[in-house]
């Protein structure tokens, strides 16, 4: 097996100090209202379900399911079985993409984003020429009000702020692989970032129940939603109680009427 000479280089957005940053609510509102079409739609579904850049240029309107007040998105390509997947939209997906419907006259199939390029759609090359735009009219509105402004980042770190936040509000890292579309729980782990306030409070419930416990001198119960497990009184081996169903995530739309 051949050696490499010397290190890779990535290359990093000016002003960008490392890929694993999270965008802030400020810094996203400062930014979007100044992304142009069609980037904004892209943007506001990468930040708002995780997608990877390339699988929203590709989305194609039979893949979309717009009924009722909310909506799924079916991830179809992908280089492994896991990157196939279906996704809830947000409100802001979700409207995105139905004023789009309605501005194309509804259309059944074809691309959620048209283009003359090569491929047919919008791709890398007019997202990274939008997204520089947006960057320096956020950063030229700032320096005229005399606020801070917008430090450069890549485009893919609207997927990786997405995924960090979702890991902060408590998906646990297996979910947040599925929803990510990843082979291996290890790539998911870059996306959660434990900070001391998450730590401590993982423990808590384990300290109250624990004292209340102690206080009231009984034995309880002790364990999580996922199962309970029954303190016995005798030599016999604990008994556990066992876990509650699941659900499934769906597979497919449902035939359109």
């Amino acid at each position: 097996m051949g050696k490499l000479e010397r290190p890779v280089k990535i290359s990093l957005a000016q002003g960008e100090r490392q890929r694993n940053r999270v965008l802030t609510d400020v810094e996203w509102r400062q930014y979007i209202v100044e992304c142009p079409q069609p980037w904004r739609d892209v943007a506001n579904i990468i930040r708002g379900t995780g997608m990877r850049p390339g699988e929203v240029f590709c989305l194609r309107w039979e893949n979309i399911d717009l009924s009722g007040s909310g909506g799924l998105i079916q991830v179809t390509e992908g280089k492994t079985r896991a990157a196939r997947r279906m996704l809830p939209m947000l409100p802001v997906v979700y409207a995105a993409l139905m004023v789009r419907y309605k501005e194309s006259g509804k259309p059944e199939a074809g691309w959620v984003f048209p283009s003359t390029s090569r491929e047919g759609h919008f791709n890398k090359d007019t997202a990274k020429d939008q997204h520089a735009k947006a960057i320096e009219k956020a950063n030229h509105k700032a320096k005229g009000q005399g606020a801070k402004t917008l430090t450069p980042f890549q485009p893919y770190i609207l997927r990786h702020t997405a995924l960090t936040q979702l890991a902060q509000n408590g998906c646990d890292a297996f979910t947040l692989a599925r929803i990510a579309g990843h082979s291996s729980i290890t790539i998911t782990q870059r996306y959660i970032h434990p900070q001391a306030d998450a730590i401590e409070r993982a423990f808590a419930p384990l300290a109250v129940a624990s004292l209340a416990n102690t206080q009231s001198g009984e034995s309880g119960q002790v364990g999580t939603n996922l199962g309970t497990t029954e303190n016995c009184e005798t030599e016999d081996s604990v008994q556990v109680t066992g876990a509650k169903g699941g659900t499934r995530t769906p597979t497919g739309f449902p035939a359109r009427s």
